[in-house]
């Protein structure tokens, strides 16, 4: 193949590439967007985006004759995405003025086509993103996100839009069908495009992709689409990522929102730049996952490593603008690890358990088939409570969930170490108490009840927050399942949390800890850790005290310890 010259020519939209080709260059060609084989006319086309001409020219496994006008197309991509110079300029249009960091990402995204603000938790990353829609003069616009986040979407364009230039509309009723939303969205259009106000239509993932809703969406032209907590379309095969993929290409500007866009694998760009520009990576995951990722032995996409990582973190930075922690001047923050103890048979209990992977409460079987139902049940245990005969449901997370009616007792220890905490402060002082299932909701609850302090709850069930999802004053006391809190809503108006338990991801931790100790954030805020002692609690404890992944090192350690006891056994 390295004799072999690929010719590429543009035509109207397309990029045309004639000729037989080795069988080598398949791979790569395919990988091109909505790349297609004519047999009859003896070519491929793909999509002719500057990103796609510019990918040609530079990871051919093959040399490339191009046109006058492809050579252009590329470098086109190339002088739109130079590192921008920082002038110190504000954004033309504006309420206040920005932070540094907030105008430099403005002006990072501002002449390009799309761009992912990688920006820390709390950081304002939807400040610039307003901005760039009231500047870009935009009249559709639509936001995804997570449910959780909905009403936030209200709050921003209020706080930092140009007042009475654009309307909001929250397709938040669950109870509307796909079909109802669409027709609610589509009126709300034609009254602004009445108006000549901007349109904003906000809806969350689960409910985009839907059949009526996706046809009537991908069927209108949009200024600009906003893809929030973007780590939600990682995966490109979900429903969610590819109905993304397709609105891209009918966007004039595309921006994904995260503050974890990598997560804990780097191959989750794929999904997000589909969306983003289709011509960075191509399409084709099989392609990507080879050219980046090093697979194990159980399967294709069992990945143990990476390579070519500079070029794929110089690929990333193309189109992504990073801000870390350290750029927010916010109060200290004090993580506090609260020890409580097992009486003698719950820890007997927990201890065999821990070392045979089973035990029995009267004529209840209590097992655990695999490493995952093991570090679940041991966590369950020092809640306090354990299901008996329960259904365990692999979560969109990689966490199992639990389904169950009936409950074996084990414990009050974590209950009363709440109880005595929460009696140190005033009835009035606002608490957040952070949890992952939900009878430590019941506890919690209960508790408050206890107390005379005013319960709230953001759960799967429940959300207890203002429209712009901030703590409500009416509210003393807040239980927070970690996976329906951990993202977008404000928790600011209290100081003080404490974690009854924890799932195993940092980044739901780190986003959890971000609801309190955020801008708007005036008081230093404090951190209570309940962990019981001489179990799993003190190991997840230490994981996080070194910021590594709860999942890995939670998960290595429990094999090791069962290996141990079945080389001694």
């Amino acid at each position: 193949m390295s004799e072999y010259i690929l010719p590429v020519t543009l035509h109207g939209r397309k990029l045309q590439l004639p000729g037989p080709k080795p069988r080598e260059l398949q791979n790569f060609i395919e990988s091109l967007p909505n790349s297609r084989w004519w047999p009859e006319k003896n070519l491929h086309t793909c999509d002719a985006t500057p990103a796609t001409a510019w990918n040609i020219l530079s990871h051919s496994p093959c040399d490339v004759s191009a046109s006058d006008e492809v050579t252009e197309l590329s470098h086109r991509f190339l002088r739109r995405y130079e590192m921008f110079e920082d002038t110190g300029e504000q954004p033309p249009v504006r309420v206040l003025d920005s932070w540094e960091h907030q105008r430099q990402a403005y002006w990072f995204a501002y002449h390009r086509d799309s761009a992912l603000f990688n920006m820390w938790m709390g950081t304002g990353k939807s400040k610039p993103t307003v901005e760039l829609a009231i500047n870009k003069k935009c009249k559709r616009v639509i936001v995804l996100c997570p449910s959780a986040v909905l009403g936030v979407w209200r709050r921003e364009f209020a706080q930092w839009g140009v007042p009475d230039s654009c309307r909001t509309l929250i397709l938040d009723k669950q109870s509307w069908t796909s079909k109802r939303k669409a027709k609610e969205a589509d009126q709300f259009l034609k009254q602004c495009e009445g108006s000549g106000k901007c349109a904003i239509i906000v809806i969350n993932y689960e409910s985009a992709w839907r059949t009526a809703f996706e046809k009537w969406s991908l069927g209108v032209h949009w200024n600009m689409a906003i893809c929030d907590e973007s780590q939600k379309i990682a995966n490109a095969n979900t429903n969610q990522s590819r109905y993304c993929a397709k609105l891209g290409m009918n966007s004039d500007f595309r921006l994904c929102l995260s503050g974890t866009p990598l997560k804990k694998d780097p191959l989750s760009v794929f999904g997000q730049f589909k969306f983003l520009d289709r011509g960075v990576f191509g399409t084709s995951w099989t392609r990507f996952r080879d050219r980046y990722g090093i697979k194990g032995n159980f399967g294709d996409n069992h990945i143990v490593g990476y390579k070519n990582t500079d070029e794929l973190s110089d690929l990333i930075s193309l189109l992504t603008f990073t801000v870390g922690q350290d750029a927010l001047d916010l109060p200290p923050v004090l993580d506090i690890e609260r020890p409580v103890e097992f009486d003698k048979k719950a820890m007997q209990t927990y201890k065999i358990f821990e070392q045979e992977c089973v035990t029995s409460f009267g004529d209840n079987i209590l097992s655990a088939d695999n490493i995952l139902v093991k570090l679940l049940r041991l966590q369950q245990m020092t809640s306090g409570m354990v299901p008996l005969d329960p259904e365990y449901v692999l979560g969109p997370g990689g966490e199992y969930e639990v389904v169950a009616t009936e409950w074996e007792f084990i414990s009050d220890a974590k209950r009363k170490g709440l109880l005595e905490l929460l009696q140190d402060f005033p009835a009035d002082e606002p608490f957040v108490v952070f949890c992952k299932f939900k009878q430590d909701l019941v506890a919690i609850r209960e508790i408050a009840q206890e107390l005379g302090r005013r319960y709230g709850e953001i759960s799967g069930d429940r959300k207890d927050l203002t429209p712009d999802a901030k703590m409500p004053e009416g509210i003393d006391l807040m239980g927070v399942q970690i996976q329906s809190g951990g993202i977008g809503i404000d928790l600011t108006r209290a100081c003080c949390a404490a974690y009854y338990s924890i799932g195993y991801s940092l980044d739901d931790f780190q986003q959890s800890a971000a609801r309190l100790s955020r801008p708007g954030q005036t008081r230093p805020c404090r951190f209570w850790h309940l962990t019981v002692r001489d179990t799993i609690d003190e190991l997840i404890y230490k994981t996080l005290e070194r910021r590594q992944e709860i999942n890995e090192g939670v998960l290595s350690y429990l094999k090791e310890k069962q290996q141990r006891i079945l080389q001694t056994g």
